[in-house]
């Protein structure tokens, strides 16, 4: 036998054995004088007792060779008969002439049965059993009990129609295919009510069809089972026995179910149109060209992009389409496909439509390709700006403008340029080394705040900028705005860029000494001169007491000296707050900020910093709107607290309407407590509202309305911070030309 033979060394038991079982071969092989076992699509796969029976050697009867052991004019119909079953799947008969071993042909009847899979699937061979029509009286004691058996093994039912006296009879399989017991009665009512309603026109027709032409009967249909209702898919063949006059004796035939055969098909039909619709519903282009390079296939994308319906493309060669195409890098990958038959994948520009293509060429087993085409233009386009943009970083790392650092998550650098070696004191030959760990340049006090930014870039991909001390390789203590990134194709890497602040650095401290110096000039000399001044008012003051009649031009002008010394107190107090903030501001650069928390009457506070102020504000109105509850308890450092009140208040007197009140409040909410203060001045911008709290900031476009001049932009800034170092929250709620409300929230202490 061929190669596509089963192995001789295989026998024919141990064949069918793995389809139906021992019982069928042994009962087969005492029950006919010939059988052979054919391939799904006919092929010889095991001869049997074919050698014995015909005289035909092995090798002669290999693949459809054994065909030609029929005789000469039954050829033709039994291989028209035979590709009927096989397509049909199902047991059949037919009656042949058959070469005879040192004999002439002999007439035999052969019967096919289907050999299923474990799993009943699919057919994986055909058991083909004959008798010789001259001992059928021989057999016919024995035979009906093997036949039986053989059909039970089969699975294949058996139904008879006696159309004289109208009498149906079903074998015990048949019977059990439409799920009903071996003893269960049958007749064609019965029977046309077991078949799905779809169906039962149908099948009725035909079988009337079938009687009154006197064709044969093939047809599949649905059945229902009466037990639980199952649907199942059958397949019947069927001929009918006529008098000399034409008219049916008896229909008979057999039926089978193939309902795992429907499911197969269906799921498979399924996939196919699924495949198709996503075909026909993708972005990029699917051709199929046969092995001529006819066009037999285009989805909507081709369509689209040449501007022609499919009826103008299919039929037509590629070449005689595209004539350019001959020399393009399409036509020669396709040609490389055609002609080695296997799959090419090429990147190509097509200059008609000016993009970029990713194409796939598939052989198939006609001798045609499959292509499909992606345009990738865009991640060209991509690539190019990556390119690009690589080009421009590379250059900006050898520009050394910044510093610019590459470490694994593990903290050992991997690569860094020289400014920021520069900057810490180190070496390429230390990055070489393999072992330079960020730790080896951070002092203890900023090993905390590196390993949150490192959590920050495991979760996140990325750190916010922050302020980083590093220790040179000499000792020195230089300071540099950090940010750092994830690296998009290394997962445990990232790139640090660094920005040195230590000339900014030894400005800031430069100018906080300044001031630290500047303010403690200033308040000395201002201290003198308020103590003078407070005691010439004392004294004016005890001339009135002491001189009981005073002459009205000497008391007119001690009330004049009372009104400018009050004016002078006013504006040393004014200077001494201006020294307050400076020293304020100079502490909180240096951290050296103290509060001093305890608890504390936020209500009672917030009356006290109104009325201080109300005493040198006396004519402007100041509303207060307290909560009912008799205190308001907060943990806090009141002198700084009513610092802030004070703050906020004097600005809002300072830039409103003489006119306009000003309104404090204090609300109470479910676990803090929050005090504001309203105004009706010119109110405040998006971008006046993000800088409002930072240092010497002052709004432009923004003037005094009532008191002494604008201050140093100080106060604000301090006013966070005292309020952040107290675990408080704060905020301004401002539009323009509508005023604005500045608040601050403490955690209740309960």
């Amino acid at each position: 036998m061929d190669n596509e033979s089963s192995s001789s060394t295989r026998s024919l038991a141990e064949e069918v054995t793995a389809n139906r079982g021992e019982q069928l071969v042994s009962l087969a092989q005492s029950a006919w004088d010939i059988l052979w076992l054919l391939s799904p699509d006919g092929r010889m796969q095991d001869a049997g007792h074919w050698s014995v029976f015909t005289g035909q050697m092995e090798g002669e009867a290999a693949t459809f060779g054994w065909l030609t052991a029929l005789h000469p004019d039954d050829r033709a119909p039994f291989e028209i008969w035979l590709g009927a079953a096989l397509h049909q799947g199902v047991r059949d008969e037919i009656e042949c002439r058959l070469q005879k071993a040192h004999a002439a042909h002999s007439l035999v009847r052969l019967q096919l049965f289907p050999q299923m899979a474990a799993d009943s699937s699919s057919i994986t061979s055909w058991l083909v059993c004959g008798i010789e029509l001259s001992q059928v009286q021989q057999h016919r004691v024995f035979g009906a009990e093997h036949y039986r058996l053989a059909m039970e093994s089969s699975g294949v039912g058996l139904w008879d129609w006696d159309l004289v006296r109208n009498q149906l009879t079903w074998s015990a399989e048949c019977k059990a295919l439409f799920g009903l017991t071996p003893s269960a009665q049958v007749s064609y009512p019965s029977f046309l009510h077991l078949l799905h309603p779809e169906d039962r026109d149908a099948v009725n027709q035909a079988v009337a069809q079938t009687l009154e032409q006197q064709t044969e009967f093939n047809m599949n249909f649905r059945t229902i089972r009466p037990q639980d209702g199952s649907v199942h898919w059958m397949t019947s063949r069927g001929r009918g026995l006529y008098d000399m006059e034409g008219k049916p004796l008896r229909f008979m035939g057999v039926i089978y179910d193939i309902t795992d055969q429907k499911r197969v098909q269906e799921e498979n039909e399924a996939t196919l149109y699924q495949a198709s619709q996503l075909i026909e519903t993708l972005p990029d282009t699917f051709v199929h060209l046969d092995k001529d390079w006819t066009y037999t296939y285009v989805n909507n994308a081709v369509e689209k992009l040449t501007g022609k319906p499919r009826e103008q493309i299919l039929g037509r060669s590629i070449f005689d389409l595209y004539p350019e195409s001959v020399q393009q890098d399409f036509a020669i990958q396709y040609r490389k496909a055609m002609e080695t038959r296997q799959p090419v994948v090429f990147e190509a520009y097509y200059p008609p439509g000016q993009r970029w293509y990713e194409t796939r060429v598939y052989p198939d087993n006609d001798g045609g390709i499959s292509v499909y085409s992606n345009n990738i233009t865009e991640q060209k386009q991509v690539e190019e700006a990556l390119q690009a943009t690589e080009t421009s970083f590379r250059r900006l790392i050898e520009s050394n403008l910044i510093g610019i650092v590459r470490m694994r998550l593990d903290g050992i650098l991997l690569d860094a340029n020289q400014a920021f070696l520069s900057f810490i004191g180190y070496t390429q030959d230390d990055i070489a080394s393999g072992t330079l760990h960020w730790r080896a340049f951070t002092p203890p006090a900023d090993v905390q705040t590196t390993l949150q930014a490192i959590e920050d870039l495991k979760q996140h991909g990325s750190y916010k900028p922050y302020e980083k001390t590093y220790l040179t390789r000499d000792g020195r203590l230089v300071t540099a705005l950090i940010a750092g990134v994830m690296l998009d194709n290394r997962k445990d890497e990232y790139i640090a860029y660094v920005v040195d602040l230590t000339a900014q650095k030894e400005l800031e401290q430069q100018k906080d000494a300044f001031i630290g110096v500047v303010s403690h000039e200033l308040r000395t000399p201002l201290t003198a001169i308020k103590g003078n001044i407070q005691l010439v008012r004392r004294q004016l003051r005890s001339i009135i007491r002491s001189q009981q009649q005073l002459p009205d031009k000497v008391y007119k002008i001690i009330e004049s000296s009372e009104a400018r010394i009050e004016r002078a107190l006013h504006q040393i107090e004014m200077q001494n707050r201006l020294i307050n903030d400076l020293l304020d501001v100079s502490r909180i650069a240096a951290n050296k900020l103290e509060l001093a928390p305890q608890l504390c009457d936020l209500k009672q506070l917030t009356i006290s910093s109104v009325e201080d102020v109300r005493a040198t504000a006396v004519m402007r109105t100041i509303d207060l709107r307290l909560p009912d509850q008799e205190s308001v308890l907060v943990l806090a450092d009141p002198d700084r607290i009513g610092q802030v009140i004070s703050n906020y208040l004097t600005n809002a007197i300072k830039y409103s309407d003489p006119k306009e009140p000003v309104t404090v409040g204090i609300d109470l909410e479910s676990n803090h407590v929050r005090v504001w203060v309203e105004d009706h001045g010119p109110g405040l911008n998006e971008e006046a509202k993000k800088h409002v709290w930072d240092r010497f900031y002052q709004a432009k476009g923004i003037h005094v309305r009532s008191g002494s001049g604008a201050g140093l932009g100080l106060g604000l800034h301090i006013c966070h911070t005292l309020i952040k170092r107290h675990g408080g929250d704060l905020g301004v709620d401002s539009t323009p030309g509508q005023g604005s409300t500045f608040w601050f929230a403490l955690p209740f202490e309960m």
